[in-house]
C-alpha cells in the first residue's frame, strides 16, 4: 500500500523536485495548481502545501483538507504557528519523518488498526 500525497507549490521547478523525491521514496504523488473540492479526495492521504502559494490560498487548503480529513503539512521559508510544518530548507529524511508523523496522528484519531502501517516507516 502506497501512500498518494497532494501537493500544492507555485514553483514548479519546486514542486516537481519534491514529487521526484517523494516518488523516489515509493508515494504516489500529485502535484495540483488549483482547489477541486469535487477530486477524489479519498484517495489523497496526505497534503504537502506552501504556506506562502501565490495562486492557492493555504487558508484554503488547510479549510479542505479539515473537509475531507486529510492532514496539511506547511511548506514555509521561515517562523510559523501551524503545525505540521516543513521550514525550508529541510532533508529527506525530515520531510519523511513529518509525513509519517502525519499519518500516524490521523491513524490514531480515526483507526487504530491503521497505525501499525505507518508505524513501520517511522522507522
Amino acid at each position: 500500500m502506497s501512500l498518494h500525497i497532494a501537493i500544492f507549490e507555485d514553483d514548479k521547478d519546486l514542486a516537481d523536485h519534491l514529487q521526484e523525491l517523494l516518488e523516489d521514496l515509493n508515494y504516489d504523488v500529485t502535484v495540483l495548481y488549483k482547489l477541486d473540492p469535487k477530486a477524489n479526495w479519498k484517495r489523497v492521504d496526505v497534503i504537502l502545501a506552501d504556506y506562502r502559494n501565490q495562486i492557492v490560498r493555504f487558508g484554503d487548503v488547510v479549510k479542505l483538507g479539515q473537509e475531507k480529513n486529510v492532514p496539511v503539512i506547511a511548506i514555509s521559508g521561515g517562523d510559523m504557528d501551524y503545525k505540521p510544518c516543513l521550514q525550508k530548507p529541510f532533508s529527506i529524511e525530515e520531510m519523511q519523518s513529518v509525513i509519517v508523523k502525519a499519518m500516524m496522528k490521523k491513524a490514531n484519531d480515526e483507526d487504530d488498526s491503521l497505525f501499525s502501517i505507518f508505524r513501520s516507516r517511522a522507522g
